[in-house]
């Protein structure tokens, strides 16, 4: 491929390059399983809702609201520590999404290709370069920056017009960072799962359509109303 419709392209991680989302989820639920089923599904549906986030703000919000606790910055630490080392050797073994290591390839080298995560950033490394990803990747970003803060930077550090900027990811976080900064969004939808985007968000099940998707995200533009914002108007 030697025509591309983007300058530059930002994956989010978990559910996208690697099928690492539902591990995540089992995990969160696997965390909590002496508090009853109750609190198991609360977990498991804010953790559907909310994959794009810091485990810091997913910790607080299960902690503080869902249970009650009160919640030091050492205790949170230590619950972040405790899900880092039951999830890292999961995430680092996970199978690829299918499309995405050939995607990766075919495109890496050609254009600055980036991972933006709600994973900390050490972490994310870590799991990164044991996968024998890091050649593949201009930058690897992970919090405690959110999605929202990172994605400027790289595209000042990197001169990239963020029109010209495809953003993927399988979460509404995503969709929302990327429409923060000005960035046309492909989203990931995995068969079975509940579609959470906008109507109108051009969406794929994963990445061995990238091509396609890319194009028609693209041909939508960065700022364009969804179908379901022009409804309304």
């Amino acid at each position: 491929m030697t025509e591309r419709p983007f300058d530059g392209i930002v994956f989010d991680f978990d559910g996208v390059i690697l099928d690492s989302a539902t591990l995540k989820l089992d995990a969160f639920v696997d965390f909590y399983a002496d508090e009853g089923p109750e609190v198991r599904r609360a977990v498991a549906d804010y953790q559907r809702v909310n994959g794009g986030v810091s485990r810091f703000v997913k910790f607080r919000y299960f902690e503080e609201t869902l249970l009650g606790r009160p919640l030091s910055e050492e205790r949170l630490r230590e619950l972040a520590e405790r899900f880092a080392a039951l999830v890292e050797d999961r995430v680092a073994e996970a199978p690829a999404i299918p499309g995405a290591i050939g995607t990766l390839e075919r495109h890496a080298g050609h254009v600055p290709v980036f991972v933006v995560s709600a994973t900390p950033e050490d972490e994310l490394r870590r799991i990164v370069d044991r996968r024998g990803l890091a050649r593949l990747f201009t930058a690897v970003r992970g919090s405690p920056l959110t999605k929202k803060q990172i994605v400027p930077g790289l595209l000042a550090d990197h001169g990239l017009d963020p029109a010209r900027t495809l953003f993927v990811g399988d979460s509404t976080h995503d969709s929302d960072a990327a429409e923060a900064c000005g960035l046309p969004f492909l989203g990931i939808v995995a068969p079975g799962v509940e579609n959470p985007f906008p109507a109108g968000t051009v969406t794929i099940a994963d990445l061995t359509d990238f091509e396609d998707g890319a194009r028609r995200a693209m041909g939508r533009g960065a700022g364009q109303p969804t179908l379901a914002a022009k409804t309304r108007a």
